[in-house]
């Protein structure tokens, strides 16, 4: 429920309420139509399953689960609220969302807020947004444009997400965007604040060679669109500009994998913080939301150097912005908070939030679970909060590629593994080596004792832990990429424990996992699509398994070799082909030079056999064979005396 304010009417709350006290549950009130054509397809499809759904909150599971396709995702996914989940807007009493689109940050606003006026343009992405806030009284969605509203202060908060860049049509000129910011301003209350999302123009997957979101063309926005684009984002520096031309200090965050499914929102603080923190906290490679990027360095290891170089806040994938006109305080982010994430991805009950905070000694993690769980079924949960160990993680050691080293480390993990399930609740679900770290002394920490099950076994966690080794030490060049698959890998390092999974129980051990992964992700075992997408994610598992590993990257002077070698190559077969081509062209010039000369003989003869001379010859041969007997002297002279005469006619 939203909080109770008593001191604001929700009906007469802001100026365009009082202005326009026509509300329709379910329906936008329209102020103008600005002629706006812009939709992605899934419009009609959206506001068929938003109205059809009894939960339409935005940690529900029916909508969530209903998306088909990128589009609908974009507005159904439960993580797409994660990016103003990690700010305290509750405290905010009116807000303003301008470019609402279909409601999904407009929903989660509702939620949090007291009055929630939401902005959008497009007709048919009005009114997903008007039914999917039908239900929260405190909500009106506006069809319009900012100028369309009064031109007044009237709003403790203004979020804009994914909407800036959008603004200019992609022109490089300035004035577009500060108007725009100007405007905003305005309409904020004393003491008012916007926040604002947008994609960086230097973010790390633009770097590690992703195609920029909105022209799906790579190195894009590094190049500073060169051809042109419909959107135009922006560096730290030309951004921060912008606001404070436009009279607002800005506060910058770092939003992960972006702002669109966000999991992580850092600040500037951990992305110096000793700890490394910040270069492990995402999870990468980031998303190609439109065409798959098939070359670039590691996303992953890119970020690390970034943020180990004190660059990380200058290359998040994604800005938050919190604008505050001059002197006013900056509320929405706790001063002592860090970084937030999330793991939304999963069911309601289970999905958690993870905040970290900077005390008097170090780093706390305080963790906490959202929404509300509706069986009881799959393993046991806990929410543990605590400090931040030091330490390295265990994966990255193990990626050395040191095979001692990691016989050692997984040794010692399996009797990590043996202890845990000791307890009463059962063995260590989560106890995998990408939830350990190595300690100062060289020793294992288990970072995340989440998942508890009495169904599982110490050799299930175990296969589990090797499965999702096998799957991280594939994504970044390490030297164990010479084996030539992931499952040709986990035989190895199976090996090196004493654990030797054959099919029959590397089926078992995926498809426990499979129920697992379903179970926490997807539906419960009540639910009629259970077993089905039990066997699919079992097949995407196997599918993992047998794909190939992928080479580790040569070195750049066995390449340049290569290439020499591979152009020396092709400049022989051009200049043969060169040479073959003359030879043909000299061939054709001789066939051409005697079809003259004989068509020039031919031409000859037929005159001289014309001749009456030749004719006369001819004849008088004749006679002669008819007269002188074949075969005599007398024979043999007279033709003899014939021919010399024809040669000289000739």
């Amino acid at each position: 429920m939203p909080p109770t304010v008593p001191s604001v009417a929700v009906e007469t709350a802001t100026p365009i309420r009082q202005a326009r006290p026509d509300a329709v549950s379910g329906s936008p009130t329209l102020l103008r139509d600005v002629g706006s054509g812009y939709r992605d397809g899934a419009e009609e499809a959206l506001l068929e399953l938003v109205r059809g759904s009894e939960d339409r909150g935005s940690l529900n599971e029916e909508l969530h689960s209903r998306a088909v396709g990128w589009a609908e995702r974009y507005h159904l996914d439960r993580q797409r609220a994660n990016v103003l989940r990690a700010f305290e807007v509750g405290s905010a009493t009116r807000v303003l969302e301008v470019g609402a689109g279909c409601g999904a940050m407009s929903r989660y606003l509702a939620e949090e807020c007291a009055v929630v006026d939401a902005l959008e343009p497009v007709p048919a992405r009005a009114a997903v947004a008007a039914a999917r806030l039908a239900d929260r009284p405190g909500a009106r969605v506006f069809t319009g444009e900012l100028a369309d509203l009064p031109d007044e202060p009237s709003y403790d908060l203004v979020v804009v997400i994914g909407v800036l860049e959008y603004v200019g049509g992609g022109t490089a000129e300035e004035a577009p965007y500060l108007a725009f910011l100007d405007e905003i301003r305005r309409r904020l209350l004393p003491g008012g604040r916007l926040l604002l999302a947008i994609e960086n123009k230097l973010g790390v997957k633009y770097l590690a060679g992703s195609p920029e979101d909105h022209s799906d063309r790579a190195y894009d926005s590094l190049e500073d669109y060169p051809v042109g684009s419909p959107a135009r984002t922006f560096d730290r520096a030309a951004l921060g500009s912008l606001f404070q031309r436009a009279g607002m200090d800005p506060t910058f965050f770092s939003a992960f994998p972006d702002y669109k499914l966000t999991r992580a929102v850092i600040a500037d603080e951990l992305m110096v913080h000793p700890s490394g923190l910040a270069g492990r906290l995402p999870r990468f490679p980031s998303p190609d939301w439109q065409t798959a990027r098939d070359f670039g360095p590691s996303e992953e290891l890119l970020w690390r150097t970034l943020v180990s170089a004190g660059q990380g806040k200058e290359h998040g994938n994604s800005f938050v912005v919190v604008g505050t006109p001059d002197g006013s305080q900056q509320d929405l982010w706790p001063t002592d908070r860090r970084a937030a994430f999330y793991t939304t991805e999963r069911r309601p009950g289970r999905a958690t939030e993870s905040v970290v905070r900077q005390d008097g000694t170090g780093l706390v993690l305080e963790r906490s679970v959202l929404g509300d769980r509706r069986e009881s079924a799959g393993p046991a949960h806990r929410v543990n909060s605590g400090p931040i160990l030091p330490g390295s993680s265990l994966v990255d050691e193990i990626a050395k590629g040191d095979v001692e080293f990691t016989r050692r480390a997984l040794t010692e993990w399996r009797e990590l593994v043996e202890a845990s399930a000791a307890e009463p609740d059962g063995v260590a679900v989560d106890l995998v080596p990408h939830n350990l770290l190595v300690d100062e002394d060289g020793g294992l920490v288990h970072i995340d004792d989440e998942w508890r099950s009495t169904e599982w076994t110490v050799d299930d966690v175990v296969a589990r832990g090797l499965i999702w080794l096998c799957e991280r030490l594939s994504t970044v060049p390490t030297p164990w990429q010479t084996r030539p698959s992931r499952r040709a890998l986990l035989d190895e390092l199976g090996a090196l424990v004493d654990v030797h999974l054959d099919d029959e129980r590397l089926s078992r051990t995926l498809h426990r996992e499979a129920v697992l992964q379903t179970e926490l992700l997807r539906c419960g075992r009540d639910d009629e699509a259970f077993a089905a997408e039990v066997e699919r994610t079992e097949g995407e598992l196997k599918g993992l398994l047998d794909h190939p590993m992928s080479p580790l990257r040569p070195k750049l002077g066995p390449l340049i070799a290569e290439r020499d070698h591979a152009r020396a190559e092709v400049a022989q077969l051009r200049s043969e082909a060169e040479q073959a081509r003359q030879l043909e062209a000299q061939l054709h010039d001789e066939v051409a030079r005697t079809h003259a000369a004989l068509e020039v003989t031919v031409q000859e003869l037929t005159g001289i056999k014309e001749s009456g001379g030749y004719r006369a010859l001819s004849r008088g041969r004749v006679i002669a064979g008819r007269v002188v007997p074949r075969g005599s002297v007398r024979r043999s002279v007279l033709g003899g005396v014939l021919d010399a005469v024809r040669r000289r006619v000739r």
